[in-house]
């Protein structure tokens, strides 16, 4: 079970094939890392939010699937955010330590740019709500960690800390300009 917040860079797609990827110039001054969500800025891939802080009011494109160069108009491969793609996300509440729930599911919730290449769910906050939680990571799955009967378990009021989600992302605020 994780404990602390990992890197994750797991995504896939839920029908089996792979991901779309689209391609596109590097905006000025990127310093985005494989793994990191980004989105368009005249037509060229900006990193979604600083690190520490929340994606805004933007709609996101893609993860980056390769580190910025730092030049700008290089070409960037990026996988698309369709309707099939999913995404493994951390839980947390505004970067802190919170507990998954089964609760959590169907949930929209925003995504914060923890650390370079690391995303999490930020359960506090759903204005821009990006990801949605639709069932719990097999590996990483809740545990209850409450008193005696603690241990491994499913159900509504299990929790683990930093749980993982696997999570659709929600298409009202994806950039469809591919």
């Amino acid at each position: 079970m994780p404990t602390t917040m990992d890197s994750v860079k797991l995504w896939y797609t839920s029908d089996g094939k792979p991901e779309q990827v689209g391609y596109y110039p590097e905006a000025a001054s990127q310093t985005f890392k494989r793994g990191d969500w980004v989105y368009l800025v005249a037509g060229a891939v900006t990193v979604a939010a600083a690190v520490g802080a929340n994606i805004g009011n933007i709609k996101v494109l893609g993860i980056a699937l390769k580190d910025a160069t730092g030049t700008t108009g290089v070409i960037t491969p990026v996988a698309l955010f369709t309707a099939n793609f999913r995404v493994v996300l951390p839980i947390s509440n505004a970067g802190a330590t919170a507990n998954a729930s089964d609760a959590d599911m169907g949930v929209k919730y925003e995504v914060r740019h923890q650390a370079a290449g690391k995303w999490c769910i930020d359960n506090s906050a759903t204005s821009n709500a990006f990801a949605i939680p639709v069932k719990q990571h097999p590996q990483y799955g809740v545990i209850n960690n409450v008193g005696a009967s603690a241990g491994l378990r499913t159900g509504v009021g299990s929790t683990e800390a930093f749980g993982w989600y696997e999570c659709t992302v929600n298409q009202a605020l994806v950039d469809i300009a591919v």
